[in-house]
């Protein structure tokens, strides 16, 4: 090619870009609206890399038309929750907490941007802040309608975020109220899934799986491949809870099936680390082993490792008390009652506690055992975890008895009778 038929080929090829990026700004509202809502289908499949590829375009193609730029910064914000980057989901619609930012879009749109607005809040830790700003949203709008439901539903996500589960509950059944009358099924199965991750904190493990059961039948033949992982993942979470291992197992990797469908190495990698542990229940420790291994690979991989870590440190930790292996156990489990204090979720602190308590009772260290099982009574009586605070009496009793207390040994058993014979259900591993 000569010199000039180069050069030309440059500048022809710069010509191009310009007409692509100029039919590109004249591209139809309707269009641009059939964009965003392709935009959505990804978040439901848990594609939020490609999501965020094509938001970058239509921010840039909706800079003149305000409601649909507002659109397609909530969605972005949307989009960096899922993958984690909490301060940026929050950067991407700050603007539109001023009132005036929002005066020019309709009721509909500025309630979604408030209640996308306090969620990013609440992952960033200012609990209070995202409930004022959502009771405030819930002030301006009418009594009923789907953005009345995804209010009260993000209400229970940030309850849910401080432990505060009967609250968390109540808001659930009200988002599930609103959403029946607008008939939205992605609002109807984040209000089951809302009920049942309430219920399964609780210690409702029975009634966990019927929310979450409900949610699925909701999510339907609908590519929701994200959501349909967290259904799964949380129902083998009930299950674990009800000794039901093979079940679990079975929810698990269908659970795996989907998140691997999806750009979400976190969850995927706390679905191999609870498949793990359930293979540890039923004895295939070696199956079980690979499992964690493959879990702590895609946890160190993931851009946010924080909340998956501490729960595969510590099926490790379990592991290898079990197998004797006490030095190996106890330095995975004091790794991970480190990253859960510093995560400040009171679920994962408690059952860290107790895992070490277990490790401390094998390694004959009864003092250490006890003082962790106080802790972890502790932590469970707070938050209201049924489940957590008998194996947590269970924990207490033996290590008083490995110290000599047995009058203390007995009182914890006598409340952990109790509280067997108030539910039939539970069955305690030691």
């Amino acid at each position: 090619m000569s010199k000039e038929n180069s050069e030309n080929a440059v500048v022809n090829l710069e010509h191009a870009r310009v007409r692509l990026r100029s039919r590109a700004g004249k591209a139809s509202p309707e269009a641009l609206a059939g964009d965003l809502e392709a935009v959505r289908g990804l978040l439901d499949q848990g594609l939020t890399s490609e999501a965020r590829a094509r938001l970058n375009s239509l921010l840039a193609q909706t800079r003149n038309q305000p409601a649909l730029l507002a659109q397609a910064r909530c969605a972005l914000s949307i989009a960096l929750e899922m993958q984690g980057q909490h301060r940026e989901s929050l950067d991407a619609v700050a603007m539109y907490e001023d009132p005036e930012a929002r005066a020019k879009l309709d009721l509909t749109l500025s309630a979604q941007l408030q209640v996308q607005i306090a969620l990013a809040y609440n992952y960033n830790r200012d609990h209070p802040k995202a409930i004022a700003l959502l009771k405030s949203t819930l002030r301006d709008l009418p009594e009923e309608g789907a953005e009345v439901g995804a209010a009260y539903a993000a209400l229970a996500r940030v309850y849910r975020s401080i432990s505060e589960y009967p609250i968390a509950r109540d808001y659930s059944h009200r988002a599930l109220e609103s959403y029946r009358q607008s008939g939205d099924w992605r609002g109807l199965a984040e209000s089951y899934f809302g009920l049942g991750a309430a219920d399964l904190q609780e210690g409702l493990n029975e009634q966990s799986l019927e929310n979450f059961g409900q949610a699925l039948k909701l999510a339907g033949d609908h590519p929701a491949s994200f959501l349909l992982g967290r259904i799964y993942s949380n129902m083998a979470g009930a299950c674990w809870f009800l000794k039901r291992p093979q079940e679990g197992i079975r929810y698990l990797e269908k659970a795996i099936g989907y998140y691997e469908r999806t750009d979400h190495k976190k969850s995927a990698a706390n679905a191999y680390n609870n498949l793990g542990m359930n293979l540890v229940l039923i004895g295939h420790w070696d199956r079980g082993q690979e499992a964690l291994e493959r879990a702590l690979a895609l946890a160190t991989e993931a851009d946010d490792q924080g909340a998956a870590l501490p729960m595969i440190l510590d099926s490790l930790g379990e592991l290898c008390t079990l197998r004797g292996d006490l030095d190996e156990a106890r330095n995975y489990l004091q790794r991970a009652i480190s990253m859960a204090d510093e995560l400040g979720n009171k679920w994962y602190q408690g059952q860290t506690q107790r895992t070490m308590g277990r490790c401390f009772l094998a390694m004959n260290r009864g003092v250490e055992a006890l003082a962790t099982a106080r802790t972890a009574l502790e932590i469970a009586e707070l938050i209201g975890d049924r489940q957590a605070i008998c194996e947590s009496r269970l924990l207490f009793a033996e290590a008083s008895l490995k110290c000599g207390a047995t009058e203390e040994s007995a009182e914890n058993l006598q409340s952990l009778a109790q509280l067997i014979t108030d539910s039939p259900t539970d069955l305690l591993l030691a």
